[in-house]
């Protein structure tokens, strides 16, 4: 079954008292935690709905949006090859649309799966086949990309790759591979791989997250099968714990709780 994705916004500004948005750049907002900072937000929600401010045709995928600025950008499927797409988020125009491979097609949904993220002047977008791919914000334009499955030596996990780039520093990191999968970290400027934590696991679906624990700041993702920590510099495991689904298919993001 395709899935549609048809982005739209919703204006808020006459059902709140002082509303200042704040930038949403990666998966699950500033800090990977599904938290906003915003403030003087509607406490109900109106019987007919807030009113709607623009609506725009999508494309086949599963992509969130990030927005940055002016700038609201995902990842869809459409006219045969998988995009990244930045509308207007006052006018929801197209500011450019930029193919980075061609139309993903899997038995678990068609598309793009993961969220692009927003670092500076540059988005990061991750298809559904393994590549990653930097693109200046204002125009679209590709700086590089990198096929992350020739880069690691492994092959693709059953259901697409699905993990939402994660900007650290000067690194992009990602899960990619199947069984087994690997965490790899990419450079921000050019794309080379700067480590890769080849796991005895498969890859599973989560996106990693960088968190702070007992004191340290450590990368923290999920295997299919475990939950691992990782040295940020070294790209070394820290440590494990065993984290068992069905079928291999851990999917959520880790936080931190009471360190």
């Amino acid at each position: 079954m395709k899935l549609m994705n048809c982005l739209f916004f919703v204006l808020l500004g006459s059902l709140t008292s002082a509303v200042y948005a704040d930038d949403w750049p990666q998966f699950l907002g500033p800090q990977r935690t599904g938290l906003s900072a915003e403030k003087n937000l509607v406490d109900s929600w109106p019987a007919g709905g807030l009113p709607e401010l623009w609506r725009v045709d999508g494309g086949v995928g599963m992509s969130g949006i990030v927005v940055v600025d002016s700038y609201a950008i995902t990842m869809v499927q459409t006219e045969g090859d998988q995009r990244v797409i930045a509308l207007d988020t006052k006018t929801g125009e197209t500011r450019w649309s930029s193919k980075l491979a061609p139309a993903y097609l899997n038995g678990q949904g068609n598309g793009p799966r993961a969220t692009p993220a927003i670092a500076g002047k540059y988005v990061f977008a991750f298809t559904g086949e393994g590549i990653l791919a930097a693109l200046e914000l204002t125009t679209g334009e590709l700086v590089w990309k990198r096929n992350t499955l020739s880069a690691v030596g492994l092959r693709a996990s059953q259901y697409g790759m699905a993990s939402s780039p994660l900007v650290v520093d000067d690194k992009v990191i990602v899960m990619t591979g199947g069984s087994p999968g690997s965490l790899a970290a990419f450079a921000v400027k050019d794309g080379k791989l700067v480590w890769n934590v080849k796991s005895r696991d498969s890859a599973g679906y989560s996106s990693p997250a960088l968190l702070e624990l007992a004191g340290r700041r450590q990368l923290v993702a999920f295997t299919g099968s475990s939950v691992i920590g990782v040295d940020l510099t070294r790209g070394q495991t820290q440590w494990r714990y065993a984290f068992q689904t069905d079928y291999d298919c851990n999917i959520v993001t880790p936080i931190a709780f009471r360190n």
